[in-house]
């Protein structure tokens, strides 16, 4: 197995940008909506995966992936974030659940973390404000 070396990165290089998703397809936060306090902000992975021989994990096809990415006791095909998995991964809260939709090229770890346990995933601005004009329009009864 290939040891990975990341880049230096700046706090702007880890916000994504407002055409990228998050694992469940639900477009990722903006700027403002990222600009917590330190202690209360979101770790997020690494925006670029190298390899030690320079070669850049994000840029390889399906295939050359599957040969290389780690895998689970069972064989089980895990994700890119996997690859710094147990020191350095994040956990992806999607594929706990069932419902990542970026597979093998998740960037958060695809493996089951000692501790971990379902988390309730925040429903994104847009669904959150069209509940908030539901809940308006209802009359109380």
């Amino acid at each position: 197995m290939q040891m990975l070396q990341q880049p230096p990165q700046t706090e702007q290089a880890n916000t994504p940008s407002s055409s990228e998703e998050d694992c469940s397809g639900e477009p990722a936060a903006s700027s403002s909506e990222m600009a917590a306090p330190k202690s209360h902000a979101r770790r997020l992975p690494p925006a670029v995966f190298i390899t030690a021989d320079g070669i850049d994990l994000q840029t390889l096809s399906d295939e050359e992936l599957l040969k290389i990415v780690p895998r689970n006791g069972a064989g089980e095909v895990s994700s890119l974030g996997a690859f710094q998995h147990p020191d350095d991964c994040s956990p992806c809260l999607f594929w706990f659940r069932g419902i990542c939709t970026k597979g093998i090229r998740c960037e958060y770890c695809h493996f089951k973390h000692t501790g971990q346990k379902a988390k309730k995933i925040r429903p994104s601005k847009s669904v959150r404000q069209q509940m908030k004009m539901l809940m308006q329009m209802t009359p109380y009864q």
